[in-house]
């Protein structure tokens, strides 16, 4: 980690320089060419409708852990991809597990 006076140094080093010496450090970083790296293969957020939800809550009420023809049953039903549905019962475990109970949460003693 830096000094907060290296960082200091830097900005009027920075105002110092020509606007085209700037430009050019600029120029050479493309933040726009490391932004579609990143997002290239990255799927978008899935959202279900509410009957889609409704569906897979009944399903998870029933069976936290469907076995692999059970998805491949609500994936033919949903017309979704078997990755979607895998993730929406992991995250729906870990949701889960991770609510602290009603009473607890507002225990006054």
């Amino acid at each position: 980690m830096k000094s907060g006076r290296d960082v200091y140094r830097r900005m009027y080093n920075w105002v110092r320089m020509g606007e085209h010496e700037r430009l050019q450090i600029l120029n050479k970083d493309t933040p726009l060419v490391r932004r579609k790296k990143l997002t290239d293969g990255a799927q978008k957020r899935h959202t279900f409708k509410t009957d889609e939800k409704a569906m897979l809550q009944a399903v998870f009420a029933n069976n936290e852990r469907p076995d692999e023809h059970e998805m491949e049953e609500i994936v033919v039903q949903l017309d979704v991809k078997y990755d979607i549905i895998r993730i929406y019962f992991t995250n729906a475990r870990r949701r889960k597990s991770n609510v602290p109970s009603r009473t607890s949460a507002f225990n006054f003693n």
